[in-house]
Formats: structure tokens, sequence, C-alpha cells
């Protein structure tokens, strides 16, 4: 009982570490943003979900192997989603969050 205890902690710490690395990593970071722009561009009368969709197939496929391993389409999808919401309120708010700036020690 104790080993699937202590393998689940260790395996949730590893989805941890890998969500970090996709949050923190410039490139798929400004990807993303990219990503997001064109899709509010291609597809102005489109749903949110579509436009979302858009973003995923245009940057998952990309995504190194050792990240695609331990992080699901699904989970992927939910990063995406929590970094979309960063960006949408600093536009709504003009604000800089820390993680919009890069300035992740503080």
């Amino acid at each position: 009982m104790k080993i699937y205890f202590i393998t689940g902690i260790l395996i949730s710490i590893l989805i941890f570490s890998m969500y970090l690395l996709i949050k923190i990593n410039g490139d798929v970071r400004k990807k993303a943003y990219q990503l997001f722009l064109k899709a509010e561009e291609l597809f102005i009368t489109g749903s949110g979900t579509f436009k979302m969709d858009y973003v995923i197939e245009n940057i998952y496929p990309y995504l190194p192997n050792y990240i695609k391993i331990f992080i699901s389409l699904d989970l992927f999808k939910k990063i995406l989603q929590k970094m979309f919401n960063e960006v949408k309120d600093f536009l709504e708010t003009g604000k800089t969050s820390n993680i919009l700036r890069g300035d992740y020690n503080e």
C-alpha cells in the first residue's frame, strides 16, 4: 500500500515539474501567445473552444516527446487555458503579472 502512495506522490511531482517546464519555457509560451493572437485574427466569429483547439493542434505536436509522455493532451489544454486567462486578465486590467513579465523568482 505504501509503494502505491509513494509512486503516486512521485508521479504528481513529475507532472507538476513538467507543468512548470511548459509554463516557464519561453519558446512554448511565446509560440502559444502568438497562436492565441493568430486564432483571434483567423476566426473572428468562431467560438473560444474552436480557437483553443486551433492553438492546441498547432503547438502540441511540437512539444518534446519527453514532455508528451507525462502531459496528456487534456492536461496541456488546461495549461494553455490558464495561460490564456492570464493574458486576458492583463488585457482587461492593464496590469502585468509576474508570469507575463517573465519574473519567476518573486
